[in-house]
């Protein structure tokens, strides 16, 4: 079962409760034909794309033209990043970019600073695409990755060769997002459960975003408020604790102050797919309450509120 939500919005289950919260710039004219020219247009400037699976284009034209003829032409896209094409973020975390060259029907991937070509076109102006993909099943931790790249296409067949470079960037934009899987009603059973033990019954489920890094979790009762919580029945309660763990190795956990705030901050481990559980819930009710419970069903609506740091 999933559950995603933005800026604003609540889910409520029938004992568990959700809340979510989240505390192309102008490119070159198009080409104008020369006689003797070599140019790359619509290319210049920023280009925006999203963190989505399938690929992405960015549409430009190139001109190669010599005695007002065409003339086969070759590429190379160089980046600033080195051996491989990437977009960093401002705090330095890096993700790797597939780049192609997209002529007519032809789709050729382009490696950085490495000669692709040559292309032999009937028309001094050629349609083109960067076909840009990226990994959107990983964790995007911040909201945005920048990386900047030239294009130089070359005509070969003129002597001597002549060139044209423009620079470009490339900018994914991140919209924060927190999602929720598998969390469900939490039941408590005292059957097998001496007198001297608590009252204890646990949920695995997922935390899963993109746009932040870490991330805090405050919880509140609807029968107590904030940092007390609170099982109800007709006419009493009973008080019980809540332990959150962002480790299904290690059911310790951290409880929540007199606020109802962990004070922790938790990496953020997966993107708002989830691909399995990775956080965990323990509700315990202390042998002293229960053992005097004098009515048969206590419900409560525990929130639990999520919050990008």
């Amino acid at each position: 079962m999933l559950k995603s939500l933005n800026h604003g919005q609540t889910l409520s289950l029938v004992l568990i409760a959700l809340v979510f919260s989240l505390c192309s710039a102008a490119s070159k004219a198009a080409c104008l034909i020369n006689l003797n020219a070599i140019d790359v247009c619509d290319l210049q400037g920023s280009h925006t794309i999203a963190p989505v699976a399938s690929s992405q284009n960015i549409p430009f034209s190139i001109q190669s033209t010599y005695g007002g003829s065409p003339r086969p032409f070759g590429v190379r896209l160089a980046t600033d990043a080195g051996g491989s094409f990437q977009l960093q973020s401002s705090e330095g975390e890096r993700i790797e970019i597939k780049v192609s060259l997209k002529i007519g029907e032809e789709i050729h991937r382009l490696q950085p600073d490495q000669y692709l070509g040559e292309f032999s076109r009937s028309r001094n102006v050629t349609d083109a695409d960067l076909i840009i993909e990226l990994d959107a099943n990983r964790v995007f931790s911040s909201s945005l990755y920048t990386g900047n790249f030239s294009l130089t296409v070359i005509q070969p067949s003129t002597s001597p060769g002549i060139s044209y470079t423009t620079e470009f960037s490339i900018v994914l934009s991140v919209e924060p997002e927190i999602t929720i899987q598998n969390l469900g009603d939490i039941a408590l059973i005292k059957d097998g459960t001496t007198a001297e033990q608590a009252l204890s019954a646990s949920e695995d489920f997922c935390i899963g975003g993109k746009g932040f890094s870490q991330y805090q979790i405050s919880l509140s009762s609807s029968n107590g408020g904030s940092g007390d919580f609170r099982l109800k029945g007709s006419e009493d309660s009973l008080a019980y604790s809540v332990v959150f763990s962002d480790n299904l190795l290690s059911y310790s956990g951290s409880s929540p102050d007199a606020s109802g705030k962990i004070s922790a901050n938790f990496e953020l481990t997966s993107p708002p797919e989830c691909g399995s559980d990775n956080a965990h819930l323990t509700i315990n009710v202390p042998s002293s309450e229960w053992r005097t419970a004098s009515e048969a069903k206590y419900t409560d609506i525990l929130t639990i509120t999520v919050a990008a740091q």
